[in-house]
């Protein structure tokens, strides 16, 4: 990884631990002290880890947000394994094997693994379903794993722990369809008919898996839902909207945007970003459109165009911008 100021060179070295594989490994997902937090799988630009593209390179940079530090990680599970994007699944690797559509959770700096019910257990759902509706996964509390997908067009969400027979179906009643999905403070969050929803899994214990509202959105957010995103910031669950500036300040933190991701980051971590700036993510259409947004400063109102052309790559070397906006495409 190369940038201007501010960035931090890979320090590359090679992790060797045994894999441990348990069906029933449900401590290093319950205590969040045995998860990779902070660390995030970098990629590059438009670059697809789905199952059916496996095999893929297995030497991969890992980025701590929190510290700046790079290192370089082999992951030879990619070899014949995709794998499932995932929003708030705290550093965890959600695996879908090519040819046995086996799921999996993996700590891809500890080597641990934990078995997910199969996704033959979906009914009549196939590998091409999973991941082809919003993001894929969330990890929420106690272990639990929130799995998106969709099928005869109607966008699904179920559920399950390691160890667990099958996936249970949420029952929502109607088509759902949630353009944020994220995992905060141990509880799955969305946005969904004009509301942000929570999927309480404790109360599942006696009842039908269920989203519930925990707020509605303002009456002028509703109809442009698109351009509403759920953000992480430094331990604040922020309603961050592209097209309405709400706000003047994110606490001196730089948050990235793509369609169904989003990450905050300190500019003390990374100076080369700009405080209280929201970066529009590769694939968003002011990125690469006429507009030509690459940053929306809030503190004065102002934007910031990079000149990007979304038809075309990046140049190298890239910046940690680029990084962090190629990041939350994915």
């Amino acid at each position: 990884m190369s940038s201007g100021s501010g960035s931090k060179k890979p320090q590359p070295h090679s992790l060797l631990y045994c894999r441990h594989s348990d069906p029933s490994l449900r401590g290093f997902l319950e205590d969040q002290r045995f998860h990779p937090r902070r660390w995030i799988m970098l990629l590059g630009e438009r670059e697809e880890l789905s199952a059916a593209k496996a095999p893929h390179n297995s030497h991969r940079h890992f980025l701590n947000v929190s510290t700046g530090q790079c290192i370089q990680v082999d992951v030879p599970e990619l070899r014949d394994h995709g794998v499932l994007q995932s929003t708030g699944a705290e550093g965890l690797l959600l695996l879908l094997g090519k040819a046995t559509g086996a799921v999996r959770l993996l700590n891809p700096l500890t080597r641990q693994m934990s078995e997910l019910p199969p996704i033959a257990g979906l009914g009549d759902c196939s590998q091409r379903h999973i991941g082809s509706c919003l993001p894929s996964a969330a990890l929420v509390n106690q272990g639990t794993v929130a799995l998106s997908f969709s099928h005869d067009g109607i966008c699904k969400l179920a559920s399950a722990k390691p160890g667990d027979g099958r996936w249970v179906l949420l029952d929502t009643d109607t088509e759902f369809c949630m353009p944020s999905m994220l995992s905060f403070a141990g509880r799955f969050y969305g946005i969904w008919n004009g509301a942000v929803m929570v999927m309480d899994t404790d109360r599942a214990k006696i009842h039908p898996l269920r989203l519930e509202v925990a707020a509605k959105l303002p009456r002028s957010v509703r109809n442009m839902e698109d351009s509403v995103h759920l953000v992480d910031n430094d331990g604040k669950l922020l309603l961050v909207h592209r097209k309405m500036t709400l706000a003047r300040g994110l606490g001196g933190r730089a948050v990235f945007l793509g369609l169904y991701q989003s990450l905050s980051v300190s500019s003390k971590v990374f100076p080369s970003l700009d405080a209280d700036t929201v970066y529009p993510g590769l694939v968003l259409g002011e990125r690469g459109g006429v507009e030509q947004i690459g940053a929306y400063h809030l503190r004065d109102g102002s934007t910031e165009s990079f000149n990007y052309d979304s038809e075309s790559s990046l140049p190298h070397p890239w910046s940690i911008t680029d990084h962090l906006a190629a990041y939350v495409s994915s």
